[in-house]
Protein backbone atom coordinates (compact mmCIF):
# COMPACT_ATOMS: atom_id res chain seq x y z
CA UNK A 1 0.00 0.00 0.00
CA UNK A 2 1.49 3.35 -1.07
CA UNK A 3 2.19 6.03 1.53
CA UNK A 4 0.13 9.17 1.23
CA UNK A 5 1.92 12.30 0.12
CA UNK A 6 1.85 15.05 2.76
CA UNK A 7 1.55 18.75 2.05
CA UNK A 8 1.83 21.46 4.71
CA UNK A 9 -0.11 24.73 4.81
CA UNK A 10 0.92 27.64 7.02
CA UNK A 11 -1.49 30.45 7.88
CA UNK A 12 -1.90 33.04 10.60
CA UNK A 13 -5.24 31.90 12.03
CA UNK A 14 -8.18 29.51 11.71
CA UNK A 15 -11.16 31.50 13.05
CA UNK A 16 -14.35 29.52 13.79
CA UNK A 17 -16.39 31.95 11.68
CA UNK A 18 -14.36 32.91 8.65
CA UNK A 19 -14.33 34.48 5.23
CA UNK A 20 -12.90 33.54 1.89
CA UNK A 21 -9.24 32.95 2.75
CA UNK A 22 -9.87 30.31 5.42
CA UNK A 23 -12.80 28.82 3.51
CA UNK A 24 -10.67 28.33 0.39
CA UNK A 25 -7.75 26.96 2.42
CA UNK A 26 -9.93 24.29 4.05
CA UNK A 27 -11.59 23.49 0.74
CA UNK A 28 -8.17 22.99 -0.86
CA UNK A 29 -7.19 20.59 1.92
CA UNK A 30 -10.38 18.58 1.42
CA UNK A 31 -9.78 18.37 -2.33
CA UNK A 32 -6.23 17.18 -1.68
CA UNK A 33 -7.55 14.46 0.63
CA UNK A 34 -9.81 13.16 -2.14
CA UNK A 35 -6.66 12.63 -4.19
CA UNK A 36 -4.74 10.68 -1.55
CA UNK A 37 -2.86 13.71 -0.18
CA UNK A 38 -2.62 14.35 3.54
CA UNK A 39 -2.57 17.98 4.71
CA UNK A 40 -1.09 19.49 7.85
CA UNK A 41 -2.23 23.04 8.67
CA UNK A 42 -0.08 25.19 10.97
CA UNK A 43 -1.22 28.46 12.58
CA UNK A 44 0.75 31.18 14.36
CA UNK A 45 -1.85 33.19 16.30
CA UNK A 46 -2.72 32.48 19.92
CA UNK A 47 -6.04 30.77 20.70
CA UNK A 48 -6.30 29.01 24.04
CA UNK A 49 -9.28 26.97 22.82
CA UNK A 50 -8.04 25.78 19.45
CA UNK A 51 -8.97 22.21 20.33
CA UNK A 52 -12.62 23.31 20.33
CA UNK A 53 -12.17 25.01 16.95
CA UNK A 54 -10.74 21.76 15.53
CA UNK A 55 -13.68 19.80 16.95
CA UNK A 56 -16.12 22.27 15.43
CA UNK A 57 -14.49 22.05 12.00
CA UNK A 58 -14.70 18.26 12.18
CA UNK A 59 -18.39 18.31 13.19
CA UNK A 60 -19.17 20.73 10.35
CA UNK A 61 -17.36 18.59 7.79
CA UNK A 62 -14.75 21.28 7.08
CA UNK A 63 -11.91 18.88 7.88
CA UNK A 64 -11.53 15.10 7.76
CA UNK A 65 -9.10 12.47 8.99
CA UNK A 66 -6.57 13.43 6.32
CA UNK A 67 -6.34 17.01 7.63
CA UNK A 68 -4.37 17.71 10.80
CA UNK A 69 -4.15 21.09 12.53
CA UNK A 70 -1.38 22.44 14.74
CA UNK A 71 -0.54 25.76 16.40
CA UNK A 72 2.83 27.23 17.36
CA UNK A 73 1.83 27.88 20.99
CA UNK A 74 0.34 24.41 21.45
CA UNK A 75 3.49 22.96 19.85
CA UNK A 76 5.80 24.63 22.38
CA UNK A 77 3.40 24.17 25.30
CA UNK A 78 3.71 20.45 24.79
CA UNK A 79 1.21 19.30 27.45
CA UNK A 80 -2.47 18.42 27.21
CA UNK A 81 -5.17 21.01 27.79
CA UNK A 82 -7.51 18.51 29.41
CA UNK A 83 -6.09 18.84 32.91
CA UNK A 84 -8.84 19.50 35.49
CA UNK A 85 -9.35 23.11 36.62
CA UNK A 86 -6.12 24.46 38.09
CA UNK A 87 -6.87 28.15 38.66
CA UNK A 88 -7.12 27.79 42.47
CA UNK A 89 -3.67 26.21 42.60
CA UNK A 90 -2.38 29.12 40.55
CA UNK A 91 -3.96 31.62 42.97
CA UNK A 92 -2.25 29.94 45.92
CA UNK A 93 1.09 30.04 44.09
CA UNK A 94 0.83 33.69 43.02
CA UNK A 95 -0.22 35.08 46.40
CA UNK A 96 3.17 34.22 47.82
CA UNK A 97 4.98 36.29 45.18
CA UNK A 98 2.65 39.15 44.32
CA UNK A 99 1.42 39.99 47.83
CA UNK A 100 3.00 39.73 51.27
CA UNK A 101 1.97 36.67 53.23
CA UNK A 102 -0.86 37.23 55.67
CA UNK A 103 -2.10 34.79 58.32
CA UNK A 104 -5.78 35.43 57.61
CA UNK A 105 -7.72 33.51 54.99
CA UNK A 106 -8.90 35.79 52.15
CA UNK A 107 -12.47 37.00 52.57
CA UNK A 108 -14.53 37.12 49.38
CA UNK A 109 -16.93 39.98 48.70
CA UNK A 110 -18.96 40.71 45.59
CA UNK A 111 -17.94 44.02 44.04
CA UNK A 112 -21.60 44.79 43.35
CA UNK A 113 -24.67 42.77 44.27
CA UNK A 114 -25.13 40.08 41.64
CA UNK A 115 -21.75 40.92 40.07
CA UNK A 116 -19.65 38.33 38.25
CA UNK A 117 -16.57 39.77 40.05
CA UNK A 118 -15.64 38.63 43.58
CA UNK A 119 -12.80 40.44 45.40
CA UNK A 120 -10.79 38.66 48.11
CA UNK A 121 -9.39 40.72 51.02
CA UNK A 122 -6.84 40.04 53.70
CA UNK A 123 -5.77 42.57 56.32
CA UNK A 124 -8.28 45.03 54.88
CA UNK A 125 -6.69 45.05 51.41
CA UNK A 126 -7.74 43.30 48.24
CA UNK A 127 -5.29 40.60 47.20
CA UNK A 128 -7.04 39.30 44.11
CA UNK A 129 -10.39 39.17 42.40
CA UNK A 130 -12.05 36.43 40.34
CA UNK A 131 -14.20 37.16 37.28
CA UNK A 132 -16.62 34.56 35.96
CA UNK A 133 -18.32 34.17 32.61
CA UNK A 134 -21.87 35.47 32.97
CA UNK A 135 -23.23 32.76 30.66
CA UNK A 136 -21.36 29.65 31.83
CA UNK A 137 -20.46 30.60 35.42
CA UNK A 138 -16.90 29.39 34.81
CA UNK A 139 -13.87 31.39 35.93
CA UNK A 140 -12.70 33.71 33.16
CA UNK A 141 -9.75 35.50 34.73
CA UNK A 142 -8.09 36.24 38.08
CA UNK A 143 -6.56 39.65 38.84
CA UNK A 144 -3.81 40.13 41.45
CA UNK A 145 -2.97 43.30 43.40
CA UNK A 146 -0.03 44.81 45.24
CA UNK A 147 -0.53 46.72 48.50
CA UNK A 148 -1.63 50.35 48.14
CA UNK A 149 -2.40 50.03 44.41
CA UNK A 150 -6.01 50.32 43.36
CA UNK A 151 -5.52 48.66 39.98
CA UNK A 152 -4.40 45.08 39.48
CA UNK A 153 -0.82 44.41 38.39
CA UNK A 154 -1.34 40.95 36.91
CA UNK A 155 -4.20 39.09 35.26
CA UNK A 156 -4.33 35.32 34.81
CA UNK A 157 -6.57 34.03 32.00
CA UNK A 158 -8.26 30.64 31.99
CA UNK A 159 -9.46 28.56 29.05
CA UNK A 160 -12.81 26.78 28.81
CA UNK A 161 -11.49 24.04 31.13
CA UNK A 162 -10.67 26.68 33.79
CA UNK A 163 -6.95 26.08 33.32
CA UNK A 164 -4.68 29.10 33.58
CA UNK A 165 -2.93 29.46 30.23
CA UNK A 166 -1.58 33.04 30.25
CA UNK A 167 -0.76 35.79 32.71
CA UNK A 168 -0.42 39.45 31.73
CA UNK A 169 1.63 41.88 33.81
CA UNK A 170 0.84 45.60 34.01
CA UNK A 171 2.89 48.60 35.04
CA UNK A 172 1.51 50.12 38.26
CA UNK A 173 -0.15 53.53 37.90
CA UNK A 174 0.09 53.68 34.06
CA UNK A 175 -1.67 50.28 33.71
CA UNK A 176 0.40 49.61 30.58
CA UNK A 177 0.79 45.99 29.54
CA UNK A 178 4.47 45.10 29.94
CA UNK A 179 4.47 41.33 29.34
CA UNK A 180 2.34 38.34 28.42
CA UNK A 181 3.60 35.05 29.82
CA UNK A 182 2.18 31.81 28.36
CA UNK A 183 2.03 28.88 30.75
CA UNK A 184 1.87 25.10 30.64
CA UNK A 185 -0.62 23.31 32.88
CA UNK A 186 2.04 23.05 35.59
CA UNK A 187 2.67 26.83 35.27
CA UNK A 188 5.98 26.62 33.40
CA UNK A 189 6.46 29.79 31.29
CA UNK A 190 7.21 28.50 27.79
CA UNK A 191 6.79 31.77 25.85
CA UNK A 192 7.07 35.37 27.04
CA UNK A 193 6.16 38.42 24.97
CA UNK A 194 7.63 41.67 26.32
CA UNK A 195 6.40 45.11 25.23
CA UNK A 196 7.79 48.60 25.05
CA UNK A 197 6.10 51.92 24.26
CA UNK A 198 6.66 54.80 21.88
CA UNK A 199 4.44 57.39 23.48
CA UNK A 200 1.12 55.60 23.86
CA UNK A 201 1.82 53.11 21.06
CA UNK A 202 2.63 49.60 22.25
CA UNK A 203 5.36 47.66 20.44
CA UNK A 204 6.54 44.08 20.81
CA UNK A 205 10.08 44.30 22.22
CA UNK A 206 11.03 40.61 22.12
CA UNK A 207 9.77 37.04 22.28
CA UNK A 208 11.42 34.60 24.67
CA UNK A 209 11.06 30.86 24.03
CA UNK A 210 11.85 28.83 27.14
CA UNK A 211 12.18 25.10 26.45
CA UNK A 212 14.28 24.26 29.49
CA UNK A 213 17.45 25.21 31.32
CA UNK A 214 19.80 25.28 28.33
CA UNK A 215 17.18 25.85 25.62
CA UNK A 216 16.21 29.52 25.81
CA UNK A 217 15.91 31.50 22.59
CA UNK A 218 15.29 35.24 22.35
CA UNK A 219 13.78 36.77 19.20
CA UNK A 220 13.56 40.52 18.48
CA UNK A 221 10.22 40.12 16.70
CA UNK A 222 7.48 37.65 15.84
CA UNK A 223 8.64 36.82 12.36
CA UNK A 224 11.95 35.45 13.67
CA UNK A 225 10.04 33.42 16.26
CA UNK A 226 7.88 32.01 13.46
CA UNK A 227 10.95 31.35 11.28
CA UNK A 228 12.55 29.38 14.12
CA UNK A 229 9.44 27.19 14.36
CA UNK A 230 9.23 26.57 10.62
CA UNK A 231 12.91 25.61 10.57
CA UNK A 232 12.14 22.99 13.22
CA UNK A 233 9.03 21.72 11.44
CA UNK A 234 10.18 21.16 7.90
CA UNK A 235 12.72 18.89 6.24
CA UNK A 236 14.32 18.61 2.81
CA UNK A 237 11.77 17.61 0.19
CA UNK A 238 8.72 18.99 2.02
CA UNK A 239 6.07 20.99 0.18
CA UNK A 240 4.77 24.04 2.05
CA UNK A 241 1.95 26.37 0.98
CA UNK A 242 1.87 29.81 2.61
CA UNK A 243 -1.60 31.43 2.79
CA UNK A 244 -0.67 34.53 4.83
CA UNK A 245 1.66 37.36 3.85
CA UNK A 246 2.67 37.63 7.51
CA UNK A 247 4.50 34.31 7.06
CA UNK A 248 6.24 34.95 3.74
CA UNK A 249 9.47 36.12 5.35
CA UNK A 250 9.65 33.25 7.87
CA UNK A 251 9.09 30.67 5.13
CA UNK A 252 11.49 32.30 2.65
CA UNK A 253 14.17 32.15 5.37
CA UNK A 254 13.82 28.41 6.03
CA UNK A 255 17.20 26.98 5.04
CA UNK A 256 15.96 23.46 4.19
CA UNK A 257 15.41 22.37 0.58
CA UNK A 258 11.67 22.94 0.76
CA UNK A 259 9.28 23.67 -2.11
CA UNK A 260 7.65 26.95 -1.11
CA UNK A 261 4.31 27.91 -2.64
CA UNK A 262 2.85 31.34 -1.88
CA UNK A 263 -0.91 31.60 -2.37
CA UNK A 264 -2.12 35.16 -2.93
CA UNK A 265 -5.62 36.06 -1.73
CA UNK A 266 -5.85 39.79 -2.34
CA UNK A 267 -4.52 42.68 -4.37
CA UNK A 268 -0.81 43.52 -4.27
CA UNK A 269 -1.52 47.23 -4.86
CA UNK A 270 -1.57 49.84 -2.11
CA UNK A 271 -4.25 51.62 -4.16
CA UNK A 272 -6.32 48.93 -5.92
CA UNK A 273 -7.77 51.56 -8.26
CA UNK A 274 -4.34 52.48 -9.61
CA UNK A 275 -2.30 49.74 -11.26
CA UNK A 276 0.84 51.90 -10.94
CA UNK A 277 0.47 52.49 -7.19
CA UNK A 278 3.21 51.17 -4.85
CA UNK A 279 3.17 47.59 -3.66
CA UNK A 280 1.42 46.87 -0.38
CA UNK A 281 4.09 46.54 2.26
CA UNK A 282 2.96 43.03 3.22
CA UNK A 283 3.45 41.87 -0.41
CA UNK A 284 6.82 43.54 -1.02
CA UNK A 285 8.84 40.94 0.91
CA UNK A 286 7.71 38.25 -1.53
CA UNK A 287 7.32 40.10 -4.81
CA UNK A 288 10.58 42.09 -4.72
CA UNK A 289 12.69 39.03 -3.98
CA UNK A 290 14.76 37.07 -6.49
CA UNK A 291 13.03 33.72 -6.13
CA UNK A 292 14.49 30.25 -6.55
CA UNK A 293 12.91 27.85 -9.08
CA UNK A 294 11.32 25.98 -6.15
CA UNK A 295 9.58 29.15 -4.87
CA UNK A 296 6.24 29.65 -6.60
CA UNK A 297 3.62 32.43 -6.46
CA UNK A 298 0.00 31.58 -7.18
CA UNK A 299 -2.35 34.32 -8.27
CA UNK A 300 -6.09 33.69 -8.31
CA UNK A 301 -6.63 35.51 -11.61
CA UNK A 302 -4.78 35.87 -14.90
CA UNK A 303 -5.28 39.64 -14.77
CA UNK A 304 -3.42 39.99 -11.47
CA UNK A 305 -0.68 37.66 -12.69
CA UNK A 306 -0.12 39.76 -15.82
CA UNK A 307 -0.17 43.05 -13.91
CA UNK A 308 2.37 41.79 -11.37
CA UNK A 309 4.75 40.45 -14.02
CA UNK A 310 4.46 43.68 -16.06
CA UNK A 311 6.06 45.64 -13.20
CA UNK A 312 8.08 42.85 -11.52
CA UNK A 313 9.92 40.88 -14.17
CA UNK A 314 11.87 39.03 -11.47
CA UNK A 315 8.80 36.88 -10.71
CA UNK A 316 7.89 36.12 -14.34
CA UNK A 317 9.19 32.55 -14.21
CA UNK A 318 7.79 31.84 -10.74
CA UNK A 319 4.16 32.93 -11.05
CA UNK A 320 1.12 30.93 -12.15
CA UNK A 321 -2.63 31.49 -11.99
CA UNK A 322 -4.96 28.98 -10.33
CA UNK A 323 -8.47 30.19 -9.44
CA UNK A 324 -10.56 28.81 -6.59
CA UNK A 325 -12.96 25.99 -7.33
CA UNK A 326 -16.59 25.20 -6.60
CA UNK A 327 -18.91 22.24 -6.83
CA UNK A 328 -22.16 22.64 -8.72
CA UNK A 329 -25.18 21.10 -7.01
CA UNK A 330 -28.73 20.25 -7.82
CA UNK A 331 -31.01 23.16 -6.93
CA UNK A 332 -32.93 22.52 -3.69
CA UNK A 333 -34.74 25.81 -3.02
CA UNK A 334 -37.11 27.83 -5.23
CA UNK A 335 -35.94 31.28 -6.30
CA UNK A 336 -37.84 34.31 -5.02
CA UNK A 337 -37.51 36.62 -8.00
CA UNK A 338 -38.32 39.60 -5.80
CA UNK A 339 -35.38 39.00 -3.45
CA UNK A 340 -31.86 40.41 -3.96
CA UNK A 341 -29.04 39.21 -1.73
CA UNK A 342 -25.59 40.04 -0.42
CA UNK A 343 -23.44 37.56 1.53
CA UNK A 344 -20.29 39.24 2.83
CA UNK A 345 -18.43 40.56 5.85
CA UNK A 346 -19.69 43.96 6.93
CA UNK A 347 -16.46 45.93 6.71
CA UNK A 348 -15.54 49.23 5.05
CA UNK A 349 -13.77 47.28 2.29
CA UNK A 350 -17.04 45.67 1.18
CA UNK A 351 -18.84 49.06 0.75
CA UNK A 352 -22.25 47.52 1.43
CA UNK A 353 -23.71 51.02 1.87
CA UNK A 354 -23.27 51.43 -1.91
CA UNK A 355 -25.54 48.42 -2.48
CA UNK A 356 -28.14 49.87 -0.09
CA UNK A 357 -28.05 53.23 -1.89
CA UNK A 358 -28.32 51.46 -5.26
CA UNK A 359 -31.30 49.48 -4.00
CA UNK A 360 -32.92 52.71 -2.90
CA UNK A 361 -32.64 54.07 -6.48
CA UNK A 362 -33.80 50.75 -7.92
CA UNK A 363 -36.77 50.74 -5.54
CA UNK A 364 -38.14 53.96 -7.05
CA UNK A 365 -38.82 52.20 -10.36
CA UNK A 366 -39.08 48.50 -9.41
CA UNK A 367 -41.48 47.94 -6.54
CA UNK A 368 -41.97 44.92 -4.30
CA UNK A 369 -38.31 43.87 -4.02
CA UNK A 370 -36.39 43.06 -0.83
CA UNK A 371 -32.64 43.26 -0.26
CA UNK A 372 -31.36 40.72 2.30
CA UNK A 373 -27.83 41.20 3.66
CA UNK A 374 -26.11 38.29 5.41
CA UNK A 375 -22.91 38.88 7.34
CA UNK A 376 -21.36 40.39 10.43
CA UNK A 377 -18.63 42.96 10.98
CA UNK A 378 -17.56 46.25 12.47
CA UNK A 379 -19.35 48.28 9.77
CA UNK A 380 -22.80 47.08 10.89
CA UNK A 381 -23.76 50.34 12.56
CA UNK A 382 -23.13 52.37 9.41
CA UNK A 383 -25.34 50.03 7.36
CA UNK A 384 -28.10 50.38 9.93
CA UNK A 385 -27.84 54.19 9.70
CA UNK A 386 -27.94 54.17 5.88
CA UNK A 387 -31.03 51.94 5.94
CA UNK A 388 -32.79 54.07 8.57
CA UNK A 389 -31.93 57.36 6.85
CA UNK A 390 -33.61 56.15 3.64
CA UNK A 391 -36.54 54.60 5.52
CA UNK A 392 -35.82 51.16 4.07
CA UNK A 393 -36.17 49.12 7.27
CA UNK A 394 -38.98 47.03 5.82
CA UNK A 395 -37.19 46.49 2.49
CA UNK A 396 -33.49 46.08 3.42
CA UNK A 397 -32.96 43.40 6.05
CA UNK A 398 -29.73 42.79 7.95
CA UNK A 399 -29.88 39.06 8.70
CA UNK A 400 -26.54 38.41 10.43
CA UNK A 401 -24.22 35.47 9.88
CA UNK A 402 -25.35 32.51 7.80
CA UNK A 403 -23.79 29.06 7.63
CA UNK A 404 -25.93 28.23 4.59
CA UNK A 405 -25.11 30.75 1.85
CA UNK A 406 -26.23 28.23 -0.78
CA UNK A 407 -29.81 28.54 0.46
CA UNK A 408 -29.64 32.35 0.20
CA UNK A 409 -28.26 32.34 -3.34
CA UNK A 410 -30.72 29.74 -4.61
CA UNK A 411 -33.58 31.72 -3.09
CA UNK A 412 -32.64 35.07 -4.66
CA UNK A 413 -33.13 36.65 -8.07
CA UNK A 414 -29.54 37.93 -8.15
CA UNK A 415 -26.68 38.87 -5.82
CA UNK A 416 -24.58 42.05 -5.48
CA UNK A 417 -20.87 42.75 -4.99
CA UNK A 418 -19.66 46.28 -4.21
CA UNK A 419 -16.21 45.69 -2.70
CA UNK A 420 -13.41 48.22 -3.18
CA UNK A 421 -11.19 45.29 -4.24
CA UNK A 422 -10.91 41.53 -3.93
CA UNK A 423 -8.49 38.74 -4.73
CA UNK A 424 -11.08 36.33 -6.07
CA UNK A 425 -14.47 36.72 -4.35
CA UNK A 426 -15.76 33.29 -3.35
CA UNK A 427 -19.24 34.75 -2.91
CA UNK A 428 -19.38 35.31 -6.69
CA UNK A 429 -18.43 31.69 -7.33
CA UNK A 430 -20.92 30.43 -4.73
CA UNK A 431 -23.67 32.55 -6.24
CA UNK A 432 -22.94 31.30 -9.77
CA UNK A 433 -22.84 27.67 -8.66
CA UNK A 434 -26.39 28.05 -7.32
CA UNK A 435 -27.71 29.63 -10.50
CA UNK A 436 -27.90 33.13 -9.00
CA UNK A 437 -26.60 35.84 -11.40
CA UNK A 438 -24.13 38.37 -9.98
CA UNK A 439 -24.15 42.13 -10.46
CA UNK A 440 -20.77 43.54 -9.51
CA UNK A 441 -18.62 46.62 -9.51
CA UNK A 442 -15.69 46.40 -11.94
CA UNK A 443 -12.89 45.82 -9.44
CA UNK A 444 -9.48 44.25 -9.14
CA UNK A 445 -9.68 41.28 -9.08
CA UNK A 446 -12.14 38.57 -10.05
CA UNK A 447 -15.60 39.53 -11.31
CA UNK A 448 -14.59 40.69 -14.81
CA UNK A 449 -12.72 37.40 -15.31
CA UNK A 450 -15.27 35.16 -13.60
CA UNK A 451 -18.49 36.46 -15.13
CA UNK A 452 -19.59 36.44 -18.76
CA UNK A 453 -22.62 37.97 -20.45
CA UNK A 454 -24.74 34.95 -19.52
CA UNK A 455 -23.88 34.76 -15.82
CA UNK A 456 -23.84 38.34 -14.57
CA UNK A 457 -23.36 42.03 -15.17
CA UNK A 458 -20.47 44.40 -14.48
CA UNK A 459 -21.43 47.99 -13.62
CA UNK A 460 -20.00 50.59 -15.99
CA UNK A 461 -19.49 52.98 -13.05
CA UNK A 462 -18.48 51.88 -9.55
CA UNK A 463 -21.20 54.03 -8.02
CA UNK A 464 -24.68 53.28 -6.69
CA UNK A 465 -26.26 54.70 -9.86
CA UNK A 466 -24.19 52.37 -12.06
CA UNK A 467 -25.15 49.38 -9.93
CA UNK A 468 -28.83 50.36 -9.85
CA UNK A 469 -28.90 50.57 -13.66
CA UNK A 470 -27.58 46.99 -13.99
CA UNK A 471 -30.06 45.83 -11.33
CA UNK A 472 -32.88 47.39 -13.34
CA UNK A 473 -31.75 45.62 -16.53
CA UNK A 474 -31.43 42.28 -14.73
CA UNK A 475 -34.90 42.59 -13.21
CA UNK A 476 -36.35 43.25 -16.67
CA UNK A 477 -34.32 40.57 -18.46
CA UNK A 478 -33.24 37.84 -15.98
CA UNK A 479 -30.31 35.57 -16.82
CA UNK A 480 -30.97 31.86 -17.32
CA UNK A 481 -30.15 30.18 -14.02
CA UNK A 482 -28.99 27.06 -15.87
CA UNK A 483 -26.54 29.12 -17.92
CA UNK A 484 -25.26 30.81 -14.77
CA UNK A 485 -24.55 27.37 -13.26
CA UNK A 486 -22.89 26.26 -16.50
CA UNK A 487 -20.41 29.15 -16.18
CA UNK A 488 -19.50 27.97 -12.68
CA UNK A 489 -18.45 24.57 -14.07
CA UNK A 490 -15.35 26.25 -15.52
CA UNK A 491 -14.16 26.34 -11.90
CA UNK A 492 -14.64 22.65 -11.15
CA UNK A 493 -12.65 20.83 -8.49
CA UNK A 494 -11.27 18.55 -11.20
CA UNK A 495 -9.78 21.49 -13.13
CA UNK A 496 -8.49 22.97 -9.87
CA UNK A 497 -6.67 19.81 -8.79
CA UNK A 498 -5.27 19.14 -12.25
CA UNK A 499 -3.33 22.41 -11.99
CA UNK A 500 -2.34 21.94 -8.35
CA UNK A 501 -1.16 18.37 -8.94
CA UNK A 502 1.55 19.66 -11.27
CA UNK A 503 2.96 21.72 -8.39
CA UNK A 504 3.02 18.78 -5.99
CA UNK A 505 5.13 16.38 -8.05
CA UNK A 506 8.48 15.15 -6.76
CA UNK A 507 10.37 15.83 -10.01
CA UNK A 508 11.55 19.32 -11.05
CA UNK A 509 8.81 21.80 -11.84
CA UNK A 510 7.82 23.11 -15.24
CA UNK A 511 5.33 25.91 -14.63
CA UNK A 512 4.40 26.01 -18.32
CA UNK A 513 2.36 22.88 -17.62
CA UNK A 514 0.26 24.69 -15.00
CA UNK A 515 -1.31 27.56 -16.94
Amino acid sequence: MSTKKTVSIITSTLPPQHGGRTKSLLQRARIFSRHNIKTKIYTTNYNENYDEVYARFTAEGKVNDDIEMYNIYDYYRGDSKKTPSNYQSFIDKELSTLSPAHPDEPCGLKRVKGSHVTAYYTGGMVQYHVSTNTETGKVKNVDFYQPYFKESVARAYTNNNENVHKISYFEPITKRLIADVFLTNDFHPYVTREYTYNGEKKKLARVILNQGKDKINVFPNEREFFAHWLEELFSDGDIVICDARLLDWPLLNVSKDVRKIFQLHSTHLSDPLNVNSPLRSDFATLLERDLKPSEIIISLTNIQKKEMIARLNNIANNTVSIPHSIKTHDIEYPANMKQICIVTRLTMLKKVQHAIKAFNLFNFVKKGYTLVIYGEGDDLKRQQEVIAHRKLNDKVLLKGFTSKPEQIFEGSAFSLLTSAYEGFPLSVLESMSRGCPVISYDIRYGPAEMLDSKSGRIAKWNRPLGLAWEMYKEANNPRSRDEVRARAKRYSEEAFFEKWSKLLVDEPLDLKDVT
